[in-house]
């Protein structure tokens, strides 16, 4: 099974989202816009997993250790991986809510850590990928505007990623919800 963890967007977020993608492709009509289901800021991606280590990842959310007040975030400026060259990846960053995820994100790797799992060597960089470019084509960013946009992450989930000719499906595996209030 394919696992990843992630901050899912509020719906608004994805339509706006969404939109965005679809100016980038206007502008570069081989781009691989991603699809809202696939919009989302991943804490972790665990790759194939057999059942028996799903079921331990999944006992992460046992006690509510994730429990955190809900994250404030704002949309940020559009970037690239990798940052020279020929980009593979077009995403959007966040101009809001970065320490608060970060430290969400040493938590969630401290966790992981004592099950075996090692954090990305290439380091922890919160985006949302908008779409992917599978050519050695230029990308032309110019005139699509950043949507600027304030929400609130509410959870934290473990996802199964179910693929297909059709695309990836994304199923809820565990969820830990955030609360209005201060923790």
């Amino acid at each position: 099974m394919r696992i990843f963890a992630a901050l899912p967007l509020p719906d608004a977020v994805l339509r706006v989202l969404e939109e965005t993608a679809a100016a980038l492709k206007r502008q570069n009509p081989r781009l691989r816009t991603t699809g809202t289901s696939g919009m989302h800021v991943t804490l972790h991606f665990f790759g194939e997993l057999d059942e028996h280590s799903v079921e331990g990842l999944g006992a992460l959310w046992e006690g509510r250790v994730f429990a955190r007040p809900r994250i404030p975030a704002s949309l940020g400026p559009l970037g690239r991986f990798p940052e020279r060259g020929t980009p593979r990846v077009i995403w959007i960053g966040l101009r809001k809510g970065l320490g608060e995820i970060q430290a969400l994100n040493s938590l969630f790797q401290e966790r992981i850590a004592g099950l075996g799992y090692r954090e990305d060597p290439r380091g922890f960089n919160p985006h949302i990928s908008l779409a992917r470019n599978g050519t050695m084509d230029a990308v032309r960013m110019e005139g699509v505007p950043a949507p600027e946009m304030d929400f609130f992450f509410e959870r934290l989930v473990l996802f199964r990623s179910i693929l297909s000719p059709k695309g990836a499906e994304y199923l809820k595996l565990r969820s830990e919800d955030f609360t209005e209030g201060k923790a």
